[in-house]
């Protein structure tokens, strides 16, 4: 499996890089103390650590799910045709500050990867997100770059030290309460806040939905628990619904 580091060194064609004039205007700032200096620096923290997740995981999926390479994933970056932007010559971005520009060039992220193309995208886009925040934050004070670390640290432990999730629910439902899902049911289990906490039933394997993130850019991701598995699994809205589309789905009112 490929080592994919977390250095400025790689393979991949990649977005616009923050101008570096905008990194300049403001090496000199002394609002490093300032609410609105703190705020940048967590959004910038928070970023950071979801781009290099998203790069983790996605590059995961080509390593493991496609079976490319590195040099393979670097090859296959350079066929992308990307939506509204020349990939014959360098990226332009508006000098419209550093954190605009983080959201502008994440709003090409695709909301539910699920093609090849789709996880080359949040690859390539994620590696210059993460790597334009230590351009910017390489022209600014000592006080600020310590700050960052502090806070994108705190971030990091946050996640690596969060309790381990609660016993698998005993899902046990009477088979007389297991029906077919009615038409406005299925409607209305779109909405993530009407599927929350429901349990349901596909070829007497019983599940329940335990959790749901609304994804920065529309749509969420579910967490779904299976009566007979150790760990939740993961899977995006399309996917849900997909299952809960399925004629074998019954719905399992508690009661």
């Amino acid at each position: 499996m490929a080592n994919y580091s977390r250095t400025s060194q790689s393979p991949y064609p990649m977005p616009p890089r923050l101008p570096r004039k905008q990194g300049s205007s403001l090496k000199n700032s002394s609002r490093a103390a300032t609410d609105g200096m703190e705020e940048l620096i967590d959004f910038l923290a928070h970023a950071r650590r979801r781009n290099t997740n998203l790069f983790d995981r996605h590059g995961l999926v080509l390593t493991r799910d496609y079976q490319l390479s590195r040099a393979a994933i670097g090859q296959k970056l350079k066929t992308i045709s990307w939506p509204g932007l020349s990939r014959t010559s360098r990226w332009t971005m508006p000098d419209c500050g550093v954190r605009a520009y983080i959201e502008q060039v994440e709003a090409h992220l695709p909301v539910n990867p699920t093609t090849l193309d789709d996880h080359l995208k949040t690859v390539s886009i994620a590696f210059s997100v993460a790597n334009s925040i230590m351009e910017w934050l390489f022209h600014q004070s000592r006080k600020t770059q310590n700050a960052f670390y502090k806070r994108h640290n705190q971030i990091y432990l946050a996640m690596k030290n969060k309790p381990p999730p609660p016993p698998a629910p005993k899902l046990d439902v009477p088979a007389e309460t297991a029906r077919s899902l009615t038409r406005q049911e299925l409607q209305s289990f779109k909405n993530p806040f009407e599927v929350f906490g429901k349990s349901f039933k596909v070829d007497d394997l019983v599940f329940k939905v335990i959790s749901y993130t609304q994804l920065p850019r529309g749509g969420s991701e579910f967490k779904l628990w299976y009566e007979i598995a150790e760990d939740p699994v993961e899977v995006s809205e399309e996917e849900l619904h997909d299952v809960l589309s399925s004629p074998n789905c019954l719905y399992c009112p508690q009661n």
